[in-house]
């Protein structure tokens, strides 16, 4: 069974950040430039995973 995740905005800035930081962030930075709770945050990053299919 195959399941569909659809990225909304947020995790689509959340993956831009990363890939544009140009070094490691923490949770708090992420969360802090994207003025979201570090829950918000794990929550967007386990979707992220899921859409790039990682377990």
């Amino acid at each position: 069974m195959e399941v569909v995740v659809y990225l909304n905005a947020r995790c689509k800035e959340i993956l831009e950040l990363l890939m544009t930081a140009g070094t490691y962030m923490t949770v708090d930075e992420i969360a802090r430039a994207k003025m979201i709770s570090r829950r918000s945050f794990y929550y967007d990053l386990c979707k992220n995973q899921r859409m790039a299919g990682v377990p």
